[in-house]
């Protein structure tokens, strides 16, 4: 019924429980609001974020506590020791001694990003540091941003 280039659609749903499921009675209302490209990569991140947390209520069975979740969500592919053979390759990477101005600040935007993606992989619940850690790859990039213009 819907096109996926008209996702997201802010509509108005009567859910309903069916056989320990969620479902919609059949019609939706939609709004006239359009999404930017913004706010609709946002939404999909929140959702696949929450997906992989298994966040995603599917059931309106209250003896279930806690979110179940998928077999999918546990088999999770541990990329640590890659993560950590990049990261002590990169720590190698130097810039100056008559290189190109550009390879310093983009050395250390490798460097910012292979220490963000390595902390979300040990330990995706800690926001505070995957956020002082993004914060180190804006910096980096700004840097290489500046070193461009």
């Amino acid at each position: 019924m819907l096109h996926p280039s008209q996702l997201p659609l802010c509509v108005r749903a009567v859910l309903l429980p069916f056989q320990d499921k969620i479902i919609y009675d059949g019609l939706l209302q939609g709004y006239n609001v359009l999404f930017g490209s913004g706010i609709s990569s946002r939404l999909k991140e929140v959702y696949l974020s929450a997906k992989q947390r298994g966040e995603i209520i599917e059931t309106l069975n209250s003896s279930i506590s806690q979110p179940t979740i998928s077999v999918a969500a546990k088999a999770v592919k541990d990329w640590s020791p890659e993560l950590e053979e990049l990261l002590t390759k990169a720590s190698k990477l130097r810039g100056g001694n008559g290189q190109p101005a550009v390879y310093s600040p983009i050395f250390s935007l490798i460097k910012a990003s292979l220490e963000l993606g390595q902390a979300a992989t040990l330990n995706p619940d800690d926001a505070e540091r995957l956020w002082k850690l993004f914060a180190k790859v804006e910096q980096a990039v700004k840097k290489v941003e500046r070193e461009l213009h």
